[in-house]
């Protein structure tokens, strides 16, 4: 990841600021309508069978390495 895409703008840390200070505690907060939101705009849910499976690649270079480990 790029250094541009892995920090924060201004913008959203002002908005994780304002909800973390005047946020209702979590224990009230109910998510359901925000789930149901997220699926019916298309979003897999995190236990979704159908989403695609991570490339896990070897990289053979090290692979001696992690044998002295």
């Amino acid at each position: 990841m790029s250094p541009q895409r892995t920090s924060l703008n201004i913008k959203t840390v002002a908005a994780l600021l304002f909800i973390n200070c005047v946020g209702p505690p979590l224990t009230k907060f109910e998510p359901e309508q925000y789930v149901r939101s997220w699926l019916l705009n298309g979003r897999l849910s995190a236990d979704d069978t159908a989403s695609r499976k991570r490339n896990q690649k070897c990289d053979k270079t090290y692979e001696s390495l992690w044998k002295l480990l």
